[in-house]
């Protein structure tokens, strides 16, 4: 056996990756990087919906908001609690069932104004259904994608 490739980086790695990679037997490297993107804060709006945590580190190291914060998928708002010390007050659980997950935050959102910080690869499965006049979609990092050689692997 060759090995084993994954794109994340060596820090990230988790039992029992880190163990295969200590045995040589796994390659961590990431093929991403994420830069911070320049925005304006955005106006006033009564939901802040965090999509991924790093949307939430880019968003709040530059603006701040009083709105009711949504967050796509547990994890994210377990970390959006944590690190910025908000109080989440809608959780899409079933972050892998984006159609169903949009269709029931925008029961939930009710007509209410929502601002949406993400990536500029985001596909907006959330902001689709929503009216323009009732959204701010606001790009405030980007993903690059990184190059490089990788030596023949039997996993990828």
């Amino acid at each position: 056996m060759s090995g084993i490739f994954i794109s994340k980086n060596k820090e990230e790695l988790i039992e029992p990756l880190l163990a295969l990679q200590q045995q040589n037997l796994l390659e961590a490297q990431s093929l991403i990087e994420f830069r911070a993107l320049p925005f304006e804060c955005p106006p006033a709006h009564q939901i802040l919906f965090i999509s991924s945590i790093r949307a939430a580190h880019y968003f709040f190291e530059h603006c701040t908001s009083d709105a009711l914060i949504a967050c796509a998928g547990i994890e994210t708002a377990k970390k959006v609690a944590e690190l910025h010390q908000k109080q989440v007050h809608f959780i899409a659980a079933q972050s892998g069932q984006p159609k169903l997950e949009a269709q029931r935050f925008n029961e939930w959102r009710n007509g209410r104004s929502v601002c949406f910080p993400s990536s500029q690869l985001s596909i907006g499965s959330y902001a689709a259904p929503i009216p323009d006049h009732e959204k701010t979609v606001l790009k405030v990092y980007e993903t690059v994608f990184r190059s490089s050689l990788i030596n023949p692997k039997d996993i990828y």
